[in-house]
């Protein structure tokens, strides 16, 4: 069933329209909330065919995270789930192509096109840590800075075909 954006996010909503981040003819007309303690992750995933390819991530609370693209492998079967081989001695994913540090006291992250259609986004379980490094792939930080997690939660803002 079809539900209007509560007025807040609706708000966030016509902004993205006016900073040109969406179309008006496609406006977000979905917002995903989603709350994260700060050893817990997200696995490598797209998110399909039935949104269009854009996606705008607000992540708010407190603590960092890194964010990563690994390049889709459409040979493979279930190309979601990672190869053991593919992570290295500091639990990144060698196969990740970009990485982009989320500061959970305010970021946005958006993504479009070959990032949306033909990269999976996750961000690593940290059990053992709260503290992760950057790598050479980072965008925004420095190889080998420290990312401290914490408590987070992102807004993903999102158009929805019906």
């Amino acid at each position: 069933e079809n539900q209007k954006v509560p007025c807040l996010l609706d708000t966030i909503c016509k902004k993205f329209v006016d900073m040109n981040i969406f179309s008006s003819m496609y406006p977000p007309n979905h917002v995903l909330i989603n709350e994260y303690e700060g050893s817990e992750g997200i696995l490598p995933h797209t998110d399909g065919p039935v949104y269009l390819d854009r996606t705008a991530t607000i992540s708010v609370g407190g603590g960092d995270v890194l964010f990563n693209f690994t390049k889709r492998d459409f040979h493979k079967k279930n190309d979601a789930k990672t190869d053991s081989s593919s992570i290295n001695s500091d639990g990144h994913n060698d196969r990740c192509a970009i990485q982009i540090q989320l500061h959970g006291k305010g970021s946005l992250v958006v993504f479009t096109g070959d990032a949306y259609s033909n990269h999976l986004h996750s961000i690593a379980d940290r059990v053992d840590s709260m503290v992760e490094c950057s790598n050479e792939k980072c965008v925004n930080s420095k190889e080998g800075e420290k990312v401290f997690r914490g408590y987070r939660l992102s807004l993903t803002f999102r158009h929805k075909f019906h």
